[in-house]
């Protein structure tokens, strides 16, 4: 059964959540495992029975959170509107494929073709990286999702690389432990030879 967020506040430190298939169950934010829910998301459960009902007895997001590894003091600038738009829309065309590898690096391009390992030919597809200024990466990566980095991501991210700018593309690939990798680069592509799809 999936399980969203239906009420949430920090200040109370109380939250709701809906079920697919079930009544709404309150939790409280002792047995939470981030206390920065948004309203809508999925989250993960474990319950208790508690009488005629159900008890939340720990609960945490679908879409991981990051926690620097280090203190972090610098505020990052926020990635140019345009640009983010721009990528937003291509990162919205990536169909995740099951493991990547890299196969192309050099002092300014980065290459992971992805393939599907249950299939004959495997389905295939890249994703390509220009103007690579940072790297955090495993090679092969089972890619759980890749978005744009968020906010506290961008912060740390300014720590690690000079003048970070608001034209700095930094993506964030999460893999299958939740595991958090990143890449911050001046342009980012994707090639789906199976669609036709280069952007």
């Amino acid at each position: 059964m999936s399980w969203r967020i239906a009420k949430w506040s920090k200040e109370l430190g109380r939250g709701q959540i809906v079920g697919t298939m079930a009544d709404p169950l309150d939790f409280d934010a002792s047995i939470a495992y981030v206390d920065d829910f948004r309203i809508g998301e999925e989250v993960h459960v474990e319950l208790e029975r508690d009488g005629s009902t159900w008890r939340v007895t720990k609960i945490w997001p679908e879409d991981p959170r990051f926690s620097p590894p280090v203190s972090v003091n610098e505020r990052a600038p926020a990635l140019d509107p345009t640009l983010e738009q721009s990528v937003q829309a291509t990162l919205d065309r990536v169909h995740l494929q099951e493991t990547y590898h890299l196969i192309y690096r050099d002092a300014d391009t980065l290459v992971l073709r992805g393939e599907e390992g249950y299939m004959y030919p495997p389905n295939s597809d890249e994703i390509i990286v220009t103007g690579v200024r940072y790297l955090e990466l495993a090679n092969p990566i089972n890619v759980y999702s890749i978005r744009l980095a968020r906010a506290p991501e961008r912060d740390y991210l300014a720590s690690r690389v000079e003048e970070f700018s608001s034209s700095d593309i930094a993506l964030t690939l999460i893999d299958e432990r939740r595991q958090f990798y990143f890449v911050v680069c001046e342009r980012f592509e994707y090639n789906n030879p199976q669609s036709n799809d280069r952007s």
